[in-house]
């Protein structure tokens, strides 16, 4: 399915994305687009400051989940959201205000509700380690989601330029970068971001489980995948004791 990562989001916290098409929630333009792809869109994000948020959330949910993303919400806003059917937060901590014990914002208004995953960029790079263990102790592991974030860039060789949304990006140092230094995208694949996530302290069930299990019961396909389980698609992973892969098998086939 597809993560329908903008155009709804706040100017001031819109990082890579192009600000030239920023939009205002529009739940008929997204009915378009919803229906124009077969209904493949599995989440679509939003930033709840923005006037009429509340009213998109209440009607889109119903068609996939919807994720706070890119946004300078206050906390009011935030559960006005929340309470409206948000159920995801999209890249915990980028793109998004900080905890501020005045001024709390979107995470703790996530935090409060139970019905709420969030995704975490476990690069090294987009969070640190201790802000990675802080979000397994605030959400459990059994409400935490590992993603990539990674562009196209994944695999490429360091300093190589690559289109974002009509912008220039450059790989470097591990990470994708505009020409002004803002943090684009990741270059690492979700397999890496578990591996990192038990380097820098996660019990290695809530890695693999916010790795897998998590992810699919965000998009509503924990019946298809997600677990190893009998009628389920055999996607899984064969590891070495130090997590180095040993054997892969995709749809129950192995590859070579």
């Amino acid at each position: 399915g597809i993560q329908m990562e903008g155009p709804y989001f706040s100017y001031k916290k819109r990082g890579a994305q192009n600000a030239d098409y920023l939009k205002e929630p529009d739940f008929d333009g997204f009915k378009k687009l919803y229906d124009g792809c077969g209904g493949l869109i599995r989440i679509v994000d939003i930033a709840p400051e923005l006037p009429g948020a509340a009213e998109f959330v209440a009607k889109a949910k119903d068609l996939c989940t919807v994720s706070i993303a890119h946004t300078d919400s206050d906390y009011d806003h935030a559960k006005l959201a929340v309470d409206a059917g948000v159920t995801h937060l999209t890249h915990l901590y980028n793109a998004m205000p900080a905890i501020h014990h005045r001024n709390p914002g979107v995470i703790p208004a996530a935090v409060e509700n139970k019905n709420v995953r969030a995704e975490l960029i476990c690069d090294g790079l987009h969070v640190h380690p201790a802000s990675v263990r802080l979000a397994f102790s605030m959400f459990g592991g059994e409400r935490m989601v590992l993603v990539s974030d990674s562009g196209r860039c994944c695999g490429m060789a360091e300093g190589s330029e690559f289109d974002l949304g009509g912008q220039s990006a450059w790989l470097r140092l591990g990470v994708a970068r505009l020409a002004d230094g803002t943090i684009a995208c990741s270059a690492v694949n979700l397999y890496q971001s578990l591996v990192n996530a038990i380097k820098f302290g996660i019990a290695e069930e809530d890695a693999v489980r916010a790795a897998s299990y998590n992810p699919a019961c965000a998009i509503g396909a924990e019946a298809e995948v997600g677990s190893i389980t009998e009628g389920k698609v055999a996607d899984f992973l064969v590891c070495n004791g130090d997590y180095s892969e040993k054997r892969v098998f995709l749809a129950g086939k192995e590859l070579k």
